[in-house]
C-alpha cells in the first residue's frame, strides 16, 4: 500500500456532511494525508464558518437536509464573483450519475466524487483542484 502521510501537507479542507461518520472518516483520511481539516455538519454550518475562515477547498456532501450541496456552492460562487476569487469546490456523492455528474459541474463545482471514496482519489482530487485554482489564468 501507497504511502499518502504527508501528501496533503499545507492545504486546509472545509469537509461539509451531515453524516458524523464520514465527517470523521474524512477528517481522519485528510488528517493522516497531512491537510488541515475544519468540518462542518451543514450548508449553513459551512457559510458561517467561510465568512471567517478561507480554506483551500471545500469537500462537500450534495444530499443533506435543509440546504444543500447545491445551495451552497450558489453560496460560494456568489461570495466568489463579489471577491474576484475562486475558492474550489469538491462535490460528494453517493449517486453515481452520469447526469448528475454533468449538473453538478455546470453548477459550479470544480470536481465530483463518488462515495465510496480511496485516500488516493481523494488526495489526487483534492491536488489537482488546489493546483488549478492558484493558477493565475483560472482566476478570469
Amino acid at each position: 500500500m501507497e504511502d499518502l502521510s504527508e501528501d496533503l501537507r499545507g492545504i486546509h479542507v472545509l469537509v461539509v456532511d451531515d453524516n458524523g461518520d464520514a465527517r470523521r472518516i474524512f477528517k481522519h483520511t485528510l488528517a493522516y494525508g497531512g491537510a488541515a481539516v475544519l468540518a462542518a455538519a451543514s450548508a449553513i454550518a459551512a457559510a458561517r464558518i467561510l465568512r471567517h475562515v478561507r480554506p483551500n477547498v471545500v469537500l462537500t456532501d450534495l444530499s443533506m437536509p435543509r440546504k444543500d450541496g447545491l445551495w451552497l456552492i450558489r453560496w460560494i460562487r456568489s461570495r466568489d464573483a463579489k471577491r474576484g476569487s475562486h475558492l474550489p469546490v469538491i462535490a460528494i456523492s453517493a449517486r453515481d450519475d452520469v447526469y448528475e455528474h454533468a449538473d453538478t459541474l455546470m453548477s459550479g463545482f470544480d470536481s465530483y466524487l463518488v462515495k465510496p471514496i480511496g485516500p488516493a482519489e481523494l488526495f489526487d482530487t483534492i491536488r489537482s483542484v488546489v493546483r488549478v485554482s492558484s493558477d493565475p489564468a483560472r482566476r478570469v
